[in-house]
């Protein structure tokens, strides 16, 4: 298990299957990190595990890497890459999406990095050594994320080239305006996401983060994490912070998925003020159509 503790991350073990667990391992000491669900990936004979830490007077991109194999609870076993520029200083020499991304006067801001590797050979973003880092982003838009390339050798990030070797920043993805959860799932060959519906009509700027946008969650599915196909409503809650419901995640369980999500209840005062976890699971979940 990781995940953060004190502002830093911390590995645990267990042995027999989540039944107990060893004492937690501080694997980056005092350095304040910010790290999304279910972000680590396997990929090669390696792990990758991607986080947000401070830099330039915002929070950069870095990934750690482990190699399969070895004691993940050995500090002397993870590599970490360097350190990004804050996403707002990265774009400026990339040009915008188009359909007003980002909005002007946006704050753009990385969220809740996750890491994607593309397995068909035919797309352009394939390639060996390369991996995807798909981030919800401030951009003043519901369903647009931001997107860098990953070399595994180096850890180093920049831009995902377009084929004539344009920066390709922004990505429209289902939920990229909050915290989501991507993976891919082998026997369907298919990429499946788990993120927020958002809010009806054109939410911009600082409506596009508010809490209207965050009361259902719903299942995507996509060959080539461009085309997204919807599939189902998850869950979905009512008017004001009681009816919040984000920051999901999902584990593939046989033929149905296991998610749990953030909750507010009658205490929440505010969207960011979740009291519960909830869960449920989706059956056959890979037969769902909208």
């Amino acid at each position: 298990m990781l995940g953060e503790a004190s502002g830093g991350l911390c590995l645990m073990r267990s042995p027999d299957g989540g039944g107990s667990w060893s004492t937690p391992m501080e694997l980056t000491g005092d350095l304040d990190l910010w790290l999304s669900p279910t972000s680590v990936l396997a990929a090669g004979d390696s792990w990758f595990a991607p986080c947000l830490m401070p830099s330039g007077g915002g929070m950069g991109l870095t990934v750690w890497r482990a190699p399969k194999g070895a004691s993940l609870m050995n500090r002397k076993a993870w590599t970490q890459g360097p350190v990004s520029s804050p996403l707002a200083q990265m774009i400026p020499s990339a040009p915008g999406a188009g359909f007003g991304v980002p909005v002007a006067g946006a704050a753009v801001a990385w969220r809740d990095p996750v890491l994607a590797k593309m397995f068909d050979v035919r797309h352009p973003w394939h390639g060996e050594g390369v991996l995807q880092v798909l981030g919800a982003t401030s951009s003043g838009r519901q369903h647009w994320a931001a997107l860098m390339r990953l070399a595994t050798g180096d850890l180093s990030l920049s831009p995902q080239p377009t084929p004539d070797g344009e920066p390709w920043v922004w990505l429209p993805l289902p939920g990229g305006h909050d915290k989501f959860d991507l993976f891919y799932d082998e026997p369907g060959r298919t990429h499946w996401l788990l993120g927020s519906r958002g809010s009806a009509g054109l939410a911009l700027g600082k409506e596009a983060s508010e809490e209207g946008g965050l009361h259902r969650i719903g299942l995507w599915s996509s060959e080539n994490l461009v085309d997204w196909s919807f599939k189902t409503t998850v869950v979905s809650g009512g008017e004001g912070p009681a009816g919040i419901r984000c920051d999901p995640s999902a584990a593939v369980c046989g033929n149905d998925l296991a998610w749990v999500c953030r909750a507010g209840d009658v205490r929440s005062r505010n969207a960011r003020e979740t009291t519960q976890l909830i869960c449920g699971r989706v059956a056959h979940f890979r037969s769902k159509s909208a």
